[in-house]
């Protein structure tokens, strides 16, 4: 009888630090899913610029005086 129970609360033991693992793992997964994605994907966090100059000041001018 008492071999059952050790041996059952080993297998339990396990199955919550099976558990564990899992949960810890995709915890960090979440928190840390920016830098996992920069990794992966870095064209997705670098934007290009556009020329600035693309409307001159008459057109600004103008379009703020209508």
């Amino acid at each position: 009888m008492q071999t059952a129970l050790v041996r059952g609360y080993c297998y339990v033991g396990l199955a919550i630090a099976g558990f564990l693992v899992i949960v810890s793992l995709s915890g960090s997964l979440i928190v840390f899913w920016t830098e996992i994605e920069s990794l992966f994907n870095p064209g997705l966090f670098h934007v290009q610029s556009h020329d600035r100059s693309m409307f001159g000041f008459v057109e600004v001018a103008w379009a703020t005086t209508r």
